[in-house]
């Protein structure tokens, strides 16, 4: 299925990607891919890679769980130009 990508130039080297689809499977289980930073490229067409700089042990920033919804982290990001 083909998913209209919305790109916007936030900055000379970020950009806010935004898209819509329907996915039949449980929330629980698309959130957690969403939130996997460090996989994120198995699943997003051309994203090269994507980990997080610095990232903490457990998966844990400030009493924040990675896929709380509280946690934040910083990305690297890259994607294949086109």
């Amino acid at each position: 299925e083909l998913v209209a990508v919305r790109i916007e130039r936030t900055s000379r080297n970020s950009r806010r990607i935004a898209g819509d689809i329907i996915i039949q499977k449980p929330m629980d289980d698309v959130w957690a891919i969403l939130t996997d930073y460090d996989n994120l490229a198995i699943h997003v067409p051309n994203l090269v890679e994507s980990r997080r700089v610095n990232p903490s042990a457990g998966g844990t920033v400030n009493g924040a769980i990675q896929g709380d919804g509280d946690y934040k982290c910083r990305l690297f990001q890259r994607g294949a130009q086109k």
